[in-house]
């Protein structure tokens, strides 16, 4: 028998293959910033992760295209970290969501 913690993984993972075809999301191309602040001394540490899917104004029915590959390779870590003040900054990505219900 599944654990409970399996049950609801597998919940979550249908609910969001349910969720991503309702959205349009299939072969949607994305990419990911992970920022990465705090104090690296005391391990107080926080982070946020931007991810270009739902930027607002873009119509995903025309264009799936939320981060063209221009202005993926003009990012730059380091300038991100120095805008946020971050100890780290990361990019994932681009992809493709390839969630299928």
């Amino acid at each position: 028998m599944l654990s409970l913690a399996t049950r609801r993984s597998f919940a979550a993972l249908h609910f969001l293959m349910r969720f991503s075809l309702s959205c349009n999301l299939h072969l949607v191309r994305y990419l990911e910033i992970f920022i990465v602040g705090g104090n690296g001394i005391t391990g107080n540490l926080e982070a946020n992760v931007y991810n270009t899917t739902f930027i607002r104004g873009l119509d995903l029915a025309s264009d799936k295209d939320t981060s063209p590959q221009a202005w993926a390779e003009s990012l730059s870590t380091d300038e991100i970290k120095e805008h946020f003040g971050a100890l780290g900054a990361a990019i994932n990505g681009p992809k493709l969501c390839m969630l299928t219900g």
